[in-house]
């Protein structure tokens, strides 16, 4: 199913459960993921800014056209990271032999923290507003 933000919403966003889940979701994957992986803790003050200013917005107009399912916004966390990411990392790399850092962790851990905003938010989003608008 593609998502056509050309079109009228199709849903209102519960603007409470919205931005808790935005919050919430990177430290909670910190949390989780920090016996597994040490680095997990650290990806949250070098990516969440990036995940709350580029993600937030593309969640939130993701989600005004489409159900929140976990893997769709892994796939759209991924490739919004790669289309921001890496070309910012080419850009401030100035060796040939430099490894883009924030290029390589954020297309671990966006996926990650999309699919805890996709539970969370459906979590705490209120019936009301899982409902189509007609």
């Amino acid at each position: 199913m593609t998502v056509n933000i050309i079109s009228p919403p199709k849903f209102l966003i519960d603007p409470v459960a919205f931005f808790a889940a935005l919050v919430l979701a990177p430290l909670i994957v910190g949390v989780i993921a920090s016996p597994i992986f040490l680095i997990s803790v650290f990806a949250i003050p070098f990516g969440g800014l990036q995940f709350l200013l580029i993600g937030g917005p593309i969640l939130f107009l993701t989600l005004t056209h489409a159900e929140p399912r976990a893997g769709r916004l892994a796939l759209l966390a991924f490739v919004v990271n790669l289309l921001v990411s890496w070309p910012v990392s080419v850009l401030f790399t100035t060796a040939g032999d430099a490894v883009p850092i924030f290029a390589i962790f954020g297309s671990i851990f966006a996926p990650l923290w999309a699919v805890a905003f996709a539970l969370l938010y459906r979590r705490f989003r209120r019936e009301i507003f899982s409902q189509p608008i007609h």
